[in-house]
């Protein structure tokens, strides 16, 4: 009975916690850069990628969501596409939990990992974003899967194949991913020098050169990329409380669950320490993958310019999970203590989704609520003026067929690009807008929109509130002077 009970959480319960994430896919919920990869993928192939490198990401996750735009167009709202897009590589680490890594390293290892994947702060979140950052995760957990290999069978090709394949995957999906297999190399690099395999790291070097190769199709396209961020790049300097915030940021939702997930992180440390065995050296590598990323973020950022935010940690953040499941499958405790341990762990994966799940309804009834009450006061021929860029490129996704107008702010060449099929223009002087139309809707973001209109003579009514992303604002319905 004892057995049937593990057996049915085993095999069930991360599966149901994927199904979890369906609460958001199937939402109109989006923030301004989920909007700008639906409107980049709207793009024939080759002007998506003409398109994509004049932006400061690669293009593989783009490939991918275009396949799914093109794949699904006409079925499903092209929101939904994306988000469907993000959560295939949840199912392709379940499955390689399930597979894999309970064959390697047992079924205590890969369910500890397929909890921790689903469960954990952030992963249900980034399994329906419409970004990149969960195909990143995947190609460097692919990748990292090739370090005991090779650590193991050292003169084997095919597993400097499989890494060099999924480190390059990982570089063109997101550049912090790359400094995620970066690590990894360096990590190898160690090893064989703490093992005196001298003569293996001509074939670790080799292997990196094959992704140098396998990325020149892209390279010059980053170098000029690379150009663009040290010049102008919209990443604040790093502070000990932005540093701090990036280290909590996989751990962090609300206090509960902050002091739960990072007593399992502390719980996977101990294992590790205590532990005697020759995997503990794998967990360490997993959880240094994460730390090694971490630390290449915000040294770049202090000595090159910014160019570090929380989230994109997330490529690594399943090498780190992994690396705390082998840790607290390595302590050897009573049966008592080991039902303790699980329990937290299932507790905390259970609050996790519940936190999760409210956020979502929340947001998404929020949004959906917002959007339905601007179509009753934005007819054909409304003028749409704010003062923020992001409501403005969030709000044409939505009324396409409408001028939307930024107040005081710059329209990028490149977001003209994106945007073809919306109506973006930008505002300077309010007396412009007597030339295009007599009907305008203002959403004012910062309070100061409104008052440029009244000191212009327009008469403003309130005809609402909102909230986009995270961004409040009120509606105001502009009558004549």
């Amino acid at each position: 009975m004892e057995r049937k009970i593990k057996n049915v959480i085993y095999y069930c319960l991360p599966p149901i916690l994927v199904l979890v994430a369906f609460v958001s896919v199937f939402s109109n919920d989006v923030w301004v850069d989920e909007v700008y990869s639906l409107e980049l993928c709207k793009h024939p192939f080759f002007e998506m990628l003409s398109i994509a490198s004049l932006d400061v990401h690669p293009p593989l996750y783009y490939m991918f969501l275009r396949a799914g735009i093109v794949l699904l167009s006409g079925v499903i709202d092209y929101i939904y596409v994306g988000k469907l897009v993000s959560i295939v590589p949840y199912i392709i680490l379940l499955i390689i939990g399930y597979k894999y890594i309970g064959k390697k390293y047992g079924q205590n290892v890969a369910f500890f990992f397929n909890i921790f994947i689903v469960g954990m702060p952030k992963m249900l979140i980034y399994s329906t974003e419409i970004r990149m950052y969960a195909w990143g995760m995947l190609f460097v957990t692919c990748a990292f899967l090739q370090l005991p290999r090779v650590l193991k069978d050292s003169k084997k090709i095919s597993n400097y194949v499989l890494l060099s394949v999924f480190s390059a995957m990982a570089a063109y999906t997101h550049y912090f991913a790359c400094a995620s297999a970066i690590v990894i190399y360096f990590e190898i690099f160690i090893a064989f020098i703490f093992t005196k395999k001298y003569k293996e790291i001509i074939n670790l070097i080799l292997s990196g050169l094959a992704v140098v190769v396998l990325y020149i199709p892209w390279l010059f396209i980053f170098l000029q990329q690379t150009a663009v961020v040290v010049d102008d790049y919209w990443i604040e300097s790093p502070t000990i409380t932005s540093v701090i915030k990036n280290i909590l940021f996989l751990f962090s939702a609300n206090k509960l669950i902050d002091v739960l997930t990072l007593s399992i992180f502390a719980i996977g440390l101990i294992g590790i320490i205590l532990s005697k065995e020759k995997i503990k050296n794998i967990a360490i590598c997993g959880i240094g993958v994460w730390a090694g990323t971490l630390a290449f973020g915000i040294i770049l950022s202090i000595i090159l310019r910014p160019i570090f935010v929380s989230r994109y940690i997330m490529g690594s953040a399943a090498c780190m999970w992994l690396g705390v499941s082998i840790g607290i499958s390595q302590i050897k405790t009573t049966k008592v203590k080991n039902i303790g341990i699980i329990t937290l762990v299932l507790l905390s994966s259970c609050v996790v989704s519940a936190n999760y799940v409210s956020n979502e309804i929340s947001s998404k009834n929020t949004f959906e609520s917002t959007v339905a009450n601007l179509g009753k006061n934005i007819a054909q021929d409304t003028v749409v003026v704010s003062d923020n860029i992001h409501v403005q490129r969030i709000i044409s996704y939505f009324f396409p067929q409408n001028v939307i107008m930024v107040y005081d702010e710059p329209v990028s060449e490149l977001t003209s690009l994106v945007y073809s099929d919306c109506k973006l223009e930008e505002l300077h002087n309010v007396q412009d807008l007597k030339k295009m139309s007599s009907n305008y809707v203002l959403l004012d973001v910062s309070g100061k929109l409104k008052d440029v209109f009244e000191q212009d003579g327009y008469n403003l009514e309130k005809v609402g509130e909102g909230i986009v992303s995270w961004y409040s604002f009120n509606t105001y319905a502009v009558g004549a002077k």
